[in-house]
C-alpha cells in the first residue's frame, strides 16, 4: 500500500516557487551591481551571489525540497516538478537522518548521493500527516541501519522504564 505525503499547497508556494524567483532575481541584480561596478562592497553581493546559486542549485537541479513523499512497503520516493527519485530499501545501502523533533526539519541523505541527487529538505510539519511521515522517515533510518548509535539509544530508551516523578530530597 502506497502512503503519499504532500507538501501543503500554502507553504511549497512560498517555500520553493516565490524562493526560487526571488533568488534568481537577487543573481541577476547582484551580478548587475557587480558586472556595472554600482558598489563600493563587491564581497557582499559577491556573498548575495553564492547564496543564491547555492539555493537556486537545491531547488532547480537537485530538487531538495520535494512536493510529495510516497512511501510504500518496499520503496520511498521524493517528487518535484514531476522527477521521481526512488530509493528500494533492499538495495538502499544509505539513509541518513538529522532531524528536529520540536519543529519536524529533517535532512536526508538517501543512498549514494550526489551533487543532482541523494539530499533532501523535508520540513515534515509542513507536510500532510507530519507527524506519521516523521515517523516513517526515522523507521526507515532505523530499518536500514540497525546497527547504529541512533537505533541503539531508541531500544535502550525504550527498555528503560520511566522514572517516577517526586520531591527532590536534599538537604
Amino acid at each position: 500500500m502506497t502512503k503519499t505525503y504532500e507538501f501543503e499547497r500554502r507553504y511549497y508556494v512560498l517555500e520553493v516557487p516565490v524562493t526560487a524567483v526571488f533568488c534568481a532575481a537577487m543573481l541577476g541584480l547582484s551580478l548587475y551591481n557587480i558586472l556595472m561596478a554600482k558598489t563600493t562592497i563587491p564581497a557582499v553581493y559577491g556573498m548575495f551571489v553564492i547564496a543564491a546559486v547555492y539555493q537556486l542549485w537545491n531547488l532547480l537541479l537537485s530538487h531538495a525540497y520535494p512536493q510529495y513523499v510516497h512511501v510504500d512497503d518496499a520503496s520511498i520516493t521524493f517528487e518535484l516538478w514531476g522527477r521521481k527519485d526512488r530509493y528500494d530499501f533492499d538495495e538502499l545501502d544509505s539513509f541518513l537522518v538529522r532531524s528536529n523533533p520540536v519543529n519536524g526539519n529533517t535532512f536526508i541523505r538517501a543512498g549514494k548521493t550526489t551533487p543532482f541527487r541523494g539530499r533532501y529538505w523535508i520540513a515534515t510539519k509542513k507536510y500532510t500527516d507530519g507527524k506519521e511521515l516523521y515517523d516513517t522517515i526515522e523507521a526507515i533510518e532505523l530499518r536500514t541501519h540497525p546497527d547504529s548509535l541512533k537505533a541503539l539509544a531508541r531500544e535502550r530508551a525504550a527498555a528503560t522504564p520511566p522514572r517516577k516523578k517526586g520531591k527532590n530530597k536534599r538537604k
